[in-house]
C-alpha cells in the first residue's frame, strides 16, 4: 500500500478511535440508592472491587450494596488467582427478592435426584437450583449413600478459567 497524501493530521479526532489511555475517565458521579433513593456523589476512591469484579460501593445511609457502571472500566477478571470469599460472592436474595422455595418443592427436587441416579448408574454429582435455594446431591457407592447439601440463601461466584483450566489433548 502507497499513501498519496496522509490527511489524518487534518481531520478532527474521533474519540471512540482513540486509545483507552487517552480517553477521559470519569471521576465523580452521582448515583441514586437502589435500596433507599439517597443521592449519593461517588468518586472511583469509594468503590471496591465486589460480585462479578465489578466496582461496588455502600450506601452510608442504609448499607446496601450496588455497583457503579460508570466505573465498570476499573473491573477485574475473577479468576482462581485472585478470587476472595465472600467479596467475589453475593448472597442469592441480596441483591434481589428472590422467591422462596417451599420445602416441599425442596423434597420433590431430592426425590428426582434419586431418580436420576437410578436412570443414570454412571453419574456422581446432581444439582437442581431455583428462587433462594439449591440442592446438591452426590452418589458414594463405596458407601451405598447419597450425600444431599440444600442451601437456602445461598452465596454465589464466577470464577474465570486461566490458562492452567484449559485441558490440552
Amino acid at each position: 500500500m502507497k499513501v498519496i497524501q496522509n490527511n489524518y493530521k487534518n481531520q478532527p479526532r474521533n474519540p471512540h478511535q482513540l486509545p483507552e489511555q487517552t480517553k477521559l475517565r470519569v471521576e465523580k458521579v452521582k448515583i441514586k440508592c437502589g435500596n433507599c433513593g439517597s443521592i449519593l456523589e461517588v468518586s472511583r476512591e469509594d468503590t471496591h472491587i465486589g460480585y462479578l469484579g465489578l466496582p461496588y460501593v455502600t450506601c452510608p445511609c442504609c448499607n446496601y450494596e450496588m455497583d457503579v457502571e460508570e466505573f465498570e472500566d476499573d473491573a477485574i477478571d475473577i479468576c482462581a488467582s485472585n478470587v476472595k470469599y465472600p467479596t467475589h460472592f453475593t448472597v442469592s436474595s441480596k441483591e434481589f427478592k428472590a422467591i422462596e422455595i417451599s420445602d416441599e418443592e425442596i423434597n420433590k427436587w431430592i426425590q428426582q435426584g434419586i431418580e436420576y441416579f437410578r436412570e443414570n448408574p454412571e453419574e456422581y454429582s446432581y444439582f437442581m437450583g431455583s428462587g433462594n435455594s439449591m440442592v446438591h446431591m452426590y452418589k458414594f457407592d463405596e458407601d451405598k449413600e447419597y450425600y444431599v447439601i440444600v442451601s437456602k440463601d445461598y452465596e454465589s461466584g464466577e470464577i474465570e478459567f486461566e490458562k492452567e483450566d484449559y485441558r490440552t489433548n
